[in-house]
């Protein structure tokens, strides 16, 4: 076989810089950058393709197997080298029994990068010695986990078959992997034991071979087991063995993929493609929010032929997708969810409503303006859409019908900058579209009484197919709610400061109060019944209810870390 150093021609183009979302929207922004991805070329053996790409979380490495090798390379040069080193006079670090997909789960610690795989080193001493085994990037490998240590039939017919990687921690030392003890029962175990958690059995646990499912420290981890009517995706302590429940499908045959946890343990990302209601879901384990962080409005994508070909960067920020393209090519879209760079893509820094909630009703309508700009000049944007949003989901499996309709397709409005559909001013970057209401016959309107919220997200492409993505909330309140509120704010002890901000408002209106302290005091934070809100001197919010707040100040010399909440009438 020609080695990859001279033979293997990807032709990577490198990324464009990033794009950025104003923070005061308060919404998760999006970014896409394109690397062109052609198919592979070799120069004399074509029968050895590399399979399983993974980039690494930066996006500077490439790892595929090839034959029965592991390699890697950078994507600025594309010279290739061994991942993992065969041993002394062997060709081949893999052997001949390694998984169906992707037989490798790369760890990053720190500069470090070390790999577990399945191998069989060899039948000596009267029985097959095979099992876990890791290596340093570009080493030899030792034996981590003998499979002799699990339950049922270990010296079978191609056993190391039944033996699937989920994940692996290089902080924690740990992997984690589903056994099938024989006749068709499964469980998911930690390397270190080897231990069973959770406890418990099943026809089936499934594996996203492609993505790590536990967390930097091992502490965490996602189960994917399926039952008699669904899938369910959980998350398990590994320590507890307690389980939380993440997604469900309503199917016995399909269940989530491109799932992964975040380094942090913070994040669990995960699609339902086959029900079409989760899209690359971003779910914070802490307190439950979800929010799709992948859209049906990138128009070029074949969306049932994609894949994340990384984890999640340490820092939470980024993953990397790549996907077949509706021209028949192939591109990489590195997703950055924290984007602070404008220099090279679109820009949407203000996403403002008329009125600032939508009526319930069959003629009420709404004006969305989006402020869009490109370093590259206006002329650079190909189109600007909209789409709404359910409980941070485009596509929520219980919604019948979409919320809101307007002129042209409810998957993907047109937004206009040529004085048309309550364009202004032509070509002055406030992208309008002035049709948007109601669609009573969806689903969500049947237990409407009082005014609830839904994501407007808006798309901007540019020419070079970089994409920005931008979400806010639009409240829709059912005919006879009330949609005027009084948002009061005083100052306490009244020579602390001062209070700006504060009087009527309409549902949905956003309101920002600024405390201003006086000389000899500073702020401590905004007070709502006898509770910290906020700590911010200016604090902005929607106005959905009527609110009575106390800006509360303290002297400059007081003790740090006591609110002090002095009356007016005890100066």
């Amino acid at each position: 076989m020609t080695s990859p150093d001279n033979c293997l021609i990807l032709n990577v183009i490198p990324a464009e810089a990033g794009i950025q979302v104003e923070p005061n929207l308060n919404q998760l922004p999006e970014l896409f950058e394109n690397i062109r991805l052609p198919a592979p070329y070799f120069c004399d053996d074509d029968t050895v393709r590399p399979a399983y790409p993974l980039l690494d979380s930066q996006g500077q490495r490439l790892f595929f197997r090839m034959g029965r090798n592991v390699y890697y390379c950078p994507v600025d040069s594309m010279a290739c080298n061994y991942a993992i080193l065969p041993k002394p006079g062997e060709d081949e670090a893999l052997s001949s029994y390694y998984d169906s997909t992707r037989p490798f789960m790369p760890a990053f610690l720190g500069a470090q990068t070390y790999f577990y795989f399945k191998h069989l080193e060899g039948r000596f001493d009267g029985r097959y010695h095979w099992g876990i085994y890791k290596a340093p990037l570009g080493g030899r490998a030792v034996q981590a986990m003998d499979l002799d240590q699990l339950p049922g039939d270990t010296q079978g017919w191609n056993r190391l078959g039944g033996l699937r990687l989920h994940g692996s921690a290089a902080l924690g030392d740990e992997v984690i992997f589903r056994w099938n003890q024989g006749g068709g029962t499964y469980g998911m175990y930690r390397m270190h034991g080897p231990t069973l958690v959770p406890d418990e059995l099943h026809d089936l646990i499934r594996v996203d071979p492609r993505r790590s499912q536990i967390s930097a420290d091992g502490s965490n981890a996602l189960y994917h087991n399926r039952t008699e009517t669904s899938n369910d995706l959980w998350m398990v302590d590994l320590a507890s063995a307690d389980k939380t429940l993440l997604g469900r499908t309503n199917s016995w045959l399909y269940g989530a993929n491109n799932y992964t946890i975040s380094p942090s343990g913070r994040y669990a990302f995960f699609s339902f493609p086959n029900n079409r209601d989760h899209l690359q879901t971003r779910v914070n384990l802490e307190s439950g929010e979800q929010r799709d962080t992948w859209t049906w409005l990138i128009a070029e994508l074949r969306f049932q032929d994609y894949r994340r070909l990384s984890d999640i960067t340490a820092d939470d920020r980024y993953y990397f997708l790549g996907s077949r393209t509706r021209d028949g090519g192939s591109a990489i879209h590195r997703v950055d969810m924290e984007p602070d760079d404008f220099s090279q893509a679109p820009n949407i820094s203000a996403i403002e409503f008329s009125p600032s909630y939508l009526l319930a009703d069959e003629t009420s309508t709404v004006t969305i303006r989006a402020h869009v700009s490109d370093a590259q000049g206006l002329d650079t944007i190909s189109w600007v859409r909209l789409r709404a949003m359910v409980d941070g989901l485009e596509d929520p499996e219980w919604l019948v019908n979409r919320p809101i309709r307007g002129e042209g397709s409810a998957s993907g409005l047109l937004l206009y900058d040529d004085g048309t559909h309550g364009d202004e001013v032509a070509g002055d970057g406030i992208f309008t579209q002035d049709s948007i209401r109601a669609m009573l016959n969806s689903n969500f309107y049947d237990d409407l009484t009082s005014p609830r919220p839904i994501g407007i997200r808006v798309v901007a492409k540019d020419e070079d197919r970089n994409y920005v993505m931008a979400d806010t909330v639009l409240y829709i309140a059912p005919v006879g709610a009330r949609t005027e509120f009084t948002v009061s704010a005083t100052s306490s002890p009244g020579i602390g400061g001062s209070v700006l901000g504060g009087e009527n408002y309409t549902l949905g209106q956003q309101v920002s109060l600024t405390a201003v302290p006086n000389p000899g005091f500073v702020f401590q934070g905004w007070i709502e019944n006898d509770q910290v809100v906020s700590t911010d001197e200016t604090y902005t919010f929607m106005a959905t209810q009527d609110r009575n707040l106390v800006a509360a100040f303290q002297r400059s010399g007081s003790s740090p870390g006591v609110m002090m909440l002095l009356l007016d009438d005890a100066e």
